[in-house]
């Protein structure tokens, strides 16, 4: 087990140093595989709306580690929301909160209120306690395809995309499992 919790806090620090250089990594949380992304680097920002084919006025969620992280990105939060907070978080609960300015303007798609989530998933957890306060974006991996907005090579690259995603995250759980099995 021991063996295990190293191999995954090394993966955790490689994409944190990812995170940190402005790059893109996939990490679960505990309803989908997302694309994370520092929060408040607005070239980060903008690799995730130009990877999902994401329409830059769609804001994204913040994901943070816990309750307390959400100062950071929020102000003023409402004593409702710290109640919810408390009840529901690390959790699938989503808050729409009003944006503090120095947060990227593009993680709020230029609105005045922000997105903030805690995820329960271990991984999730690990990568944002490991991050101290850096806002992660968890925004799913499923592509859009408008065909009325994309030329036929774009697609292309948008599709090998998410099938290398796909099978890097497959491959991934075989590696983990042949772990677990060989003890």
């Amino acid at each position: 087990m021991t063996r295990i919790a190293t191999e995954c806090g090394t993966s955790v620090d490689r994409a944190l140093e990812i995170i940190r250089n402005g790059r893109l990594v996939a990490i679960p949380t505990e309803t989908v595989y997302g694309l994370g992304a520092d929060a408040e680097r607005e070239e980060a920002v903008s690799a995730i709306y130009r990877t999902k084919g994401r329409p830059t006025d769609h804001p994204l969620i913040v994901h943070i580690a816990q309750a307390q992280d959400a100062r950071h990105f929020a102000d003023p939060i409402p004593d409702f929301a710290w109640a919810l907070m408390n009840a529901h978080w690390p959790g699938p609960l989503t808050l729409i909160l009003p944006r503090r300015a120095h947060v990227a303007t593009g993680s709020a798609a230029g609105q005045a209120s922000i997105g903030l989530r805690c995820p329960s998933h271990p991984v999730a957890q690990a990568l944002l306690r490991a991050a101290r306060g850096l806002g992660v974006h968890g925004v799913g991996m499923t592509l859009k395809y408008r065909l009325e907005h994309r030329d036929g090579q774009s697609l292309w690259w948008e599709r090998l995309l998410f099938w290398l995603c796909w099978i890097s995250l497959v491959g991934l759980a075989v590696w983990i499992g042949a772990k677990l099995l060989a003890g």
